[in-house]
């Protein structure tokens, strides 16, 4: 599947309503408490890590 393509003709739709910008997020907390979950193939301390390196910014 070409998920680029797929993303790019979303972008275009959507974007007769104004401009449309795409965020791709991939290594993402799956739960806020991973103790609560039998989720083994999650690396919580993994994900700290990257959670805790990635900025977090807003646009106006």
């Amino acid at each position: 599947m070409n998920y680029q393509y797929l993303m790019d003709s979303c972008a275009c739709q959507l974007g007769v309503f104004s401009p449309t910008e795409i965020l791709r997020s991939y290594d993402t907390y799956q739960f806020n408490n991973y103790s609560r979950y039998d989720a083994a193939q999650f690396d919580e301390h993994h994900k700290a890590e990257v959670r805790a390196t990635l900025p977090l910014s807003s646009t106006p």
